[in-house]
Order: structure tokens, then sequence, then C-alpha cells
């Protein structure tokens, strides 16, 4: 499995965890078809930095999946490009191999 497959499939794993506990879950990625020197190519764009939204009517969250801790400070950078209300929740959700729930990193407002 290549890493665009890992991280769909954390993707979708995440977003299945979040509706287990009352979310509504968005995809927040936008693809695209572009040309490139003479071929086309799928370009791959998050939203706001995020893999995923989700609301449950008290909570607005910005959902960045990793696969590992090692890509924690990355998804806190990207996050850190865009201006966040203080309402709004920003999480990195790390999957480790053969754990059923997520660790959650929620990235502090400042």
């Amino acid at each position: 499995m290549n890493n665009r497959q890992k991280g769909i499939f954390n993707r979708n794993k995440t977003k299945k965890w979040l509706e287990k506990q009352g979310y509504m879950v968005s995809v927040s990625e936008v693809n695209k078809i572009c040309y490139f020197n003479g071929r086309f190519m799928a370009v791959h764009k998050d939203l706001f930095g995020s893999d995923l939204l989700a609301m449950n009517g008290k909570d607005i969250i910005f959902v960045q999946c990793k696969t590992g801790k090692k890509n924690v400070a990355v998804a806190e950078k990207e996050f850190a490009k865009y201006p966040f209300p203080s309402f709004v929740q920003r999480w990195i959700v790390v999957w480790e191999k053969r754990v059923r729930n997520p660790i959650i990193c929620k990235v502090n407002n400042s």
C-alpha cells in the first residue's frame, strides 16, 4: 500500500470513527485534473489543511489524519497557515498500526 492509499484508508477510518461519536463528517479535499507537460495529472488539495470537517451542533472540528506520530509537526505547521476562529477546533488524528482507537492531538488556538 502506497502513502496515498494509506492516507485514504486512514481518512475513511477516521470518518467512520467520528460518525460513531455523533459527528456529521465531510471530506474537505479538492480533486482536480490538470494538464502538465503534455499530460493530464490528478492534483489533490486539502482545504484549510484538513482532510475532514466534522460538526455535531456544539463543535466544529477541522481534522487532519496521519499515520504515526512523526508527521504531527507537519500538520501543525499546515494548520498554522490559516486564521481559524477561536471556537473552531483543530485535531490531528494519528492511527498507529493494529490499534482500534486513534490518538487525538488537539492544536491550541494561538
